[in-house]
């Protein structure tokens, strides 16, 4: 009888960690905290999409996070205002429609840079190369044509 018990209390608390390692790894932590109905300055950033041309463009606003560290010890924390530019319609509404995904994506790639990497164009450079693969392994597509920063600004803790 013991045995049973132990295996119930052992399976419920492994549905338990599922559910809550299920909503990080898909929705992030900030994602979470927004269904939970808490406000941070992690979950105030917007994404709207708009077209032009025969382009798409999906202007994500207010992204805030943290980058590599420049010393040790150091934290940066930084606000970014980024636009996606596709000619497909089903990424951009893809993109649009995951919102928490999206944004975690782009905080992954700007996580792998320090704020002296992107002092310079080049460094920018390599962060939008690396927001484009991210983004394009992340969604399993190659129609991401062009990033654009419009705005970033980092403090130092």
């Amino acid at each position: 009888m013991k045995i049973i018990v132990v295996l119930l209390v052992f399976v419920i608390m492994l549905a338990l960690i599922w559910k809550l390692t299920g909503s990080l790894l898909t929705d992030g932590f900030s994602g979470v905290m927004s269904s939970r109905g808490v406000q941070t300055p992690y979950n105030k950033n917007t994404i709207e999409m708009t077209q032009s041309g025969g382009g798409y463009y999906i202007q994500m606003k207010n992204v805030v996070g943290t980058v590599a560290a420049d010393r040790p010890g150091e934290k940066t924390y930084y606000n970014l205002d980024i636009t996606l530019e596709t000619t497909s319609s089903g990424v951009a509404e893809q993109l649009t429609t995951n919102r928490e995904y999206t944004v975690s994506v782009v905080r992954d790639s700007l996580s792998k840079f320090s704020s002296a990497d992107l002092a310079s164009p080049q460094g920018q450079d390599l962060l939008k190369s690396d927001i484009r693969q991210s983004l394009s392994g992340a969604y399993n597509t190659d129609k991401i044509d062009n990033i654009y920063i419009e705005k970033f600004l980092y403090q130092n803790d």
